[in-house]
């Protein structure tokens, strides 16, 4: 049984956020789709912004970010969404894997371990996604710490049939106000569906050593 420890937890964490080569090349990625989106979608870009990760939708594997986008004029959605995927495909095919998604297109980026969601929204929308990222940042912070590791671990066993907004409810309504605690009720929350998937709690905890 993978025990893990309250120190080390925070310590991993702080190590993840210390990372600056890999919060450059992240950075590097953000500001590429950035000038992707005005400079080569062929629509007028009102606003971008990003925001915490949030499962989409169809409920697949959660992203690391997700950047947000509106038009100075709302635009026929399934028009703007199927020009979007062929020119991110265009452009990041030799450097990403590319999925469609319901309301956008998902970056994986093979150099690193960057997952970056691209959605387009109606401004109404937009500036509702963006209050509700905003209102998501009230979390206690050793619960947003939890939510962050859990992620990791799970991106890093390769788990997609657990979403982002399960693994955020389930900590954040979890009674347990460590770190530690938080991280092991949650993902012991899902031990049901990891065995059913044929792996197990343990395989999760030993990326969080």
């Amino acid at each position: 049984m993978v025990t893990l420890d309250e120190k080390r937890l925070k310590q991993r964490f702080l190590h993840m956020n210390k990372d600056q080569k890999q919060k450059l090349k992240f950075e590097s990625k953000w500001h590429s789709i950035v000038a992707f989106l005005h400079k080569n979608l062929g629509y007028k870009i009102a606003k971008v912004a990003r925001i915490a990760s949030k499962a989409n939708v169809e409920g697949s594997r959660d992203s690391d970010l997700d950047i947000i986008f509106y038009t100075t004029r709302d635009q026929n959605q399934d028009e703007l969404l199927a020009t979007m995927r062929k020119l991110i495909k265009k452009n990041y095919k030799k450097q990403a894997q590319i999925k469609k998604l319901n309301i956008g297109v998902q970056i994986s980026f093979k150099s690193t371990d960057c997952v970056i969601n691209v959605i387009y929204l109606a401004k109404e929308q937009f500036d509702s996604e963006y209050k509700e990222a905003l209102h998501r940042g009230l979390v206690p912070k050793e619960k947003q710490i939890a939510i962050i590791l859990i992620k990791y671990a799970f991106f890093k066993a390769a788990i997609d049939f657990i979403t982002g907004v399960e693994i955020e409810i389930a900590c954040i309504t979890s009674e347990c106000n460590k770190i530690k605690g938080c991280v092991n009720g949650t993902i012991h929350h899902f031990s049901g569906k990891l065995n059913q998937q044929g792996t197990s709690v343990n395989n999760i905890l030993k990326f969080l050593k």
